[in-house]
């Protein structure tokens, strides 16, 4: 589904800090600034990320933004047939030096959320089984004036043409729970 945008347009853009990457930052940054002069957009945010976060540490702090972005991508995704996942992976890093292990969740090196009156509608990248919306994607919707937009699933619906391919993604990535399940039981483990 396709839809018009009014007035109240934000984009939020979720950026590592690393070198490799600064030319393709700043063109999404000046593509974000000419959405805002062409009145495409209310405003547009940038919020520096990491590569990853612990999982382990996160369910130490409460609160925590990161924590709660992707939770809420994790959940739009849900509601819309789509995944994050990849680029956003769960993995368990481990060290050689002390044989410890922690799960990190890695995020990917550029992200944008749009928001329509304060209400998540896009988040890129990410894929629908079939094709994948990157960022330019998104940010190439908006400068058009519109965006495709999936109608929230019914709750409880697991079926359509890509749960299989989710079902075959989670059991690849070794992943016994979503990210979701793990970023929102900040006190219990997740082994």
């Amino acid at each position: 589904m396709t839809q018009e945008f009014d007035e109240q347009l934000t984009v939020d853009l979720y950026v590592r800090a690393a070198a490799h990457i600064v030319e393709r930052r700043d063109e999404v940054i000046g593509k974000l600034k000419r959405l805002e002069q062409r009145d495409r957009l209310t405003e547009f945010r940038i919020h520096p990320w990491p590569r990853a976060i612990s999982l382990d540490l996160v369910k130490e702090i409460e609160g925590e933004e990161i924590h709660e972005v992707v939770r809420s991508f994790e959940r739009w995704a849900d509601q819309h047939g789509r995944h994050i996942q990849p680029p956003f992976n769960v993995r368990t890093a481990d060290s050689s030096i002390t044989g410890e292990s922690d799960e990190l969740l890695f995020l990917p090196v550029m992200c944008v959320a749009a928001y329509n009156e304060g209400k998540l509608i896009e988040v890129a990248p990410c894929r629908d089984g079939e094709s994948i919306r990157t960022v330019d994607d998104a940010l190439d919707a908006i400068a058009a004036g519109d965006i495709r937009i999936s109608d929230p699933r019914p709750e409880g619906e697991t079926s359509g043409p890509d749960s299989e391919q989710r079902e075959s993604i989670e059991d690849t990535d070794q992943q016994k729970s979503s990210i979701a399940t793990q970023l929102s039981n900040p006190t219990e483990d997740n082994e």
